[in-house]
């Protein structure tokens, strides 16, 4: 088996993200909402401000920071929230995405992950796909 990782740097920024928001967020809820004399309008501001937080935090949480690849050529993609498992026969394409440095998608015939391109073995890994599977579309990387 297999198993590449985000290296340690990257965890450690993508976690102090996720802290640093949800900080702000519960300074902001305290500050803003809390005084009983806080106009109606701030109260839907720091609503909106907190739905956009946790848009964020979530995509972050999706980003898998550990795969694996086992004895029977199955991927597996770990994230915080969700554990996808892939056989490298169903990816369509992975491509760098243009306007997102930093980010891969990885298109499969059940949907889609986005990857970050700091994962030790990542050139590895894209060559053992493309080797499974040949008609695997590649751009970018």
């Amino acid at each position: 088996m297999k198993v590449y990782t985000l290296t340690k740097p990257v965890l450690i920024f993508v976690w102090g993200i996720l802290i640093f928001l949800a900080a702000g967020g519960i300074f902001l809820a305290l500050r803003v909402a809390a005084p009983s004399g806080a106009p109606p309008e701030a109260r839907w501001l720091i609503l909106v401000w907190l739905g956009f937080l946790l848009w964020i935090g979530y995509f972050y949480l999706k980003i898998p920071f550990k795969i694996s690849l086992g004895d029977d050529n199955l991927l597996e993609f770990k994230s915080v929230v969700r554990t996808t498992v892939v056989a490298p026969r169903d990816i369509v394409s992975i491509k760098a995405m243009p306007l997102s440095l930093g980010f891969i998608n990885v298109k499969h015939r059940g949907g889609k992950l986005r990857l970050m391109c700091q994962i030790t073995g990542l050139y590895e890994l894209i060559y053992t796909v493309k080797t499974l599977n040949p008609e695997v579309e590649i751009e970018g990387c």
